[in-house]
Formats: structure tokens, sequence, C-alpha cells
């Protein structure tokens, strides 16, 4: 069988294009592809140095310290290229005998068209923790509780010992059907979503969010989220998945929306409602129906939520993409609005409003961006201000910008 190459050079922390299959990732920037060269060279001296194998020593901490101190050392000389020239990133080459960060740069510069940049965030990672194992303990270890919000799996009827017979499934999508099972739908799993989860991961409390899946075929439906908790609750400590309630007002005859609402509410343990306003992408709606092209349920589905209960609405925002809808709908304009006229409604946003395709700055209110900014300036223009009734939910927006401290301090900044 050929082996499917690795685009994160085998480091620990995975810097390389990646997707949750809901979009497709862009290629590697300059930066990224440069630590996962420069941090592989150094992996090999330093555990040549320390008397391991260069997979035991990636494993351990150190190389996770490495990774960062490299990225880091990375995105700063190419900062700094920026200030002065539009050239790209810089070629480098790195000496380990004393520091991982010793390193020699050459660049050809050009006429400056770009203006300085602030610098933003840093890993802050001290090079010694790459081979002293107790200051990376310090550094890098911890107990810190770890919720991930946005869980999905998908349960398949699947016959023992009776192979896929290739039949298309919401899946094949994603990149986790090359998990190695004869039936590749087994991937997805209920016991496969445990083991990930809570063997593999130090994940202490996963929320299933439910998907745009309307009718009987949803493989994440709100019974198979009762399955896992059961399941979870069995194996695990009780309490460590909760769930959604799929929300579609767009679908279905709106007079019976509140009775359908209050009828999956006293069935199953739910937290939160999960809604999609750009999917299905014919009918699509804002929370706060101010677009004559949606479907005016908005406000009907709010006061649903308010006089059923659970009182938290988690919305997706931006990654216009996802799922084919209509794109100018996942806009985050509406959230603001929205807070703003149900105080009482706690409002999570999923992705906070951000796009792959726009690189994230300092915040401008007279010129926002078509990322996150909009979702800032949403809540600006409405007046709902930090520590109200609004949260920005990082999930797949992170893992873009793990790799751009800069773009990353921003965002964090801006929130």
């Amino acid at each position: 069988m050929r082996r499917r190459r690795d685009q994160h050079g085998g480091l620990p922390i995975r810097l390389g294009p990646a997707s949750n299959g809901e979009f497709v990732p862009p290629p590697a920037s300059p930066v990224v592809r440069e630590t996962i060269r420069r941090a592989n060279s150094e992996a090999e001296v330093l555990a040549r140095r320390l008397g391991v194998s260069r997979r035991r020593f990636l494993a351990s901490l150190g190389g996770s310290a490495l990774t960062l101190v490299v990225l880091e050392a990375c995105a700063s000389a190419e900062r700094a290229t920026r200030t002065t020239s539009t050239t790209s990133m810089p070629t480098t080459s790195t000496t380990s005998t004393t520091s991982t960060t010793t390193s020699t740069t050459s660049t050809t510069s050009t006429t400056t068209t770009l203006p300085p940049t602030t610098t933003g965030g840093t890993y802050e990672v001290p090079p010694e923790a790459t081979t002293e194992p107790e200051v990376a303990e310090e550094v890098l270890a911890g107990d810190e509780f770890v919720m991930d919000l946005q869980a999905h799996l998908l349960d398949y009827d699947l016959t023992p010992d009776v192979a896929w017979d290739g039949t298309p499934f919401l899946g094949q999508i994603f990149p986790q059907v090359a998990c190695g099972e004869t039936d590749p739908r087994a991937c997805f799993s209920i016991e496969a979503f445990l083991d990930l989860f809570f063997l593999q991961s130090d994940t202490s409390l996963a929320v299933l969010s439910a998907i745009p899946v309307p009718g009987p075929d949803n493989p994440l439906s709100a019974e198979v989220m009762a399955a896992t908790q059961r399941m979870a609750d069995a194996l695990c400590a009780e309490g460590r998945v909760l769930a959604h309630g799929q929300a579609m007002p767009n679908l279905g005859d709106p007079a019976a929306l509140l009775g359908s609402m209050a009828e999956v509410r006293d069935r199953y343990p739910i937290v939160a409602w999960k809604a999609y306003t750009h999917l299905p992408a014919a009918v699509p709606f804002f929370l706060d129906d101010h677009d004559p092209d949606g479907v005016p349920v908005g406000r009907p589905f709010l006061e649903a939520v308010r006089q059923v209960g659970p009182p938290v609405v988690c919305i997706h925002k931006g990654f216009r993409g996802v799922g084919g809808g209509s794109g100018r709908f996942a806009d985050p304009v509406d959230v603001g609005p929205a807070a703003a006229a149900n105080p009482d409604i706690s409002f999570v946003v999923y992705h906070s409003g951000f796009e792959a395709d726009v690189a994230e700055g300092p915040y401008d209110p007279s010129a926002p961006n078509g990322g996150v900014d909009r979702l800032i300036a949403s809540l600006e223009r409405a007046g709902v201000g930090p520590g109200q009734n609004v949260y920005a939910e990082l999930g797949s927006t992170w893992r873009f910008l793990m790799s751009r401290p800069d773009e990353a301090a921003h965002v964090l900044g801006k929130l």
C-alpha cells in the first residue's frame, strides 16, 4: 500500500494544510514550510545529542517545544522582511550547537511597498525546553480543563465482517475516512469517537454539535447523540459528553416550530440549540430577519428558544463555503441585533465569522475586514459590549491561526 505523504513533516504539532472536511484548506505558507524543514533538521541533531531516536524525541514535550521555538523564529524572520521589503520567506540555515534558534539569514530586498506591521503575539517557549525535560514540563505541561465545543461523529448501521459496498456516504468528504478500517464508515462511529476523544487526547468534556442534515438520514441525530452519551457515561465519568438540539427553523411548518422544539427538549438532555443560517442553500435566513431574500424565521426561532429553553443558541458564522450554502447568510451581521433584542439568550458564534481567505490584522471600525471584524462591528453597532450575551468560538479558526502568530494575536485581542 502506498503511504500517504505527511504534509505536516511528522511534527507533533500539525502545521500543514488540514481540514475537518467542511472546507478546502489553503496550501502551507512559506513560514510553515520553512518551520517544517528546519524543525525536522533540528530534531535529527537534538535526538542524536540526547541519545534517542528522532521519533521518540518528537513524541516528547521537547519535540513540541522545538516545533514552537522554530515556528516563532520563522514567523519573526518573515515579520522582519515585511517591514522593509516585499521579499518572500528568507532562506535560513540553522546551527544547533548551543540553541535551536541560532540562525543566519539572507534576503534579497526590493522596493518597499508594504507598511510596517506591529508585532503580534509570540510563542514564549525558551530554547532550553527542547533539551531539558523539566523546562519543557514547566512550560507546556498542565492539567487544564479541555473542552471541545464542536464535536461530531457519523453513526451508520454496520454489518460485522462485511466490506463496504461503495455506496456514497457523508463521511467520504472527511479526512478521517482513511483511518484504516475495512469499512470506512466505521471511522466515524461512536466507538471511534470515544476512543479518539477520551483515550487518544486530553479532552475533558466534548459537546456533540448538530450538523445541517434534515430528516431520518441524519447520521448525527438526537438519538445518536443520546446513545453516545449513554455509552460515555458507562465508560467514563458521567457528564463528559453534552449535546445540542438540532434547529432548522427554515424547514417545515413555522407554526409547528415551537412544538417540535419542545418535543426535542423534553426527550433529550440538550444544553443548547445549533443552527446554520446559510443552510439549506434554498432557504437561508438571518437571526434578525433583516434581509427580504431570507426566510423570515429568525425572530420566531429565537422566541421559541426563549419559551422552550435552554436559552443558548450556537450559530455557524464564517467559513461561508461550508455545505455549499448561501455564503452571504453566513455573515455575522445579524448577531449584534439579535443579541441586543434578546438579552436573555446567550449566543455562541461558531468560528467567529472567520474566513480562510481574509488576513486578520488590527480592528478598524471604519473599515472592518471580511472576517472576524464583521462580528465585532455587528456587536458594536447594536451596542452589545464585552461580557454580555455573545461568546466567540474558535474551532477551525484556531487551526488556521496557530501557525500565524501575528494574526492569531490580532484575533484573540479583538475578540
